[in-house]
């Protein structure tokens, strides 16, 4: 049996190749393909579920802690700002 090694070769490194391609899709999938919600769902005072309304207005306390530009970077993906407080009924938290 007389095999061509230069089209095994070829077939070979075209395998190899949408292996390590098909790989890469699978784990950066989610990244490639992340949305950014435009809406979320409501809660019953009008703001998105885990925002705190207060005095008419919606407030997001978040866990993680991030610089002040990765924040406002956060912020705008919804369409808001970072809060400015100009109380002390503002600072502690709503009940």
């Amino acid at each position: 049996m007389n095999m061509n090694w230069k089209l095994m070769s070829q077939l070979v490194t075209t395998v190899f190749i949408k292996l390590i391609g098909t790989s890469l899709f699978l784990f950066y999938f989610s990244q490639i393909f992340q949305k950014v919600p435009k809406a979320t769902p409501r809660g019953e005072e009008g703001c998105s579920i885990r925002w705190v309304p207060f005095r008419g207005k919606c407030y997001y306390f978040s866990a993680v802690e991030k610089t002040w530009d990765e924040s406002q970077e956060d912020c705008a993906l919804y369409n808001s700002h970072l809060a400015v407080v100009n109380n002390y009924e503002e600072l502690v938290e709503p009940t």
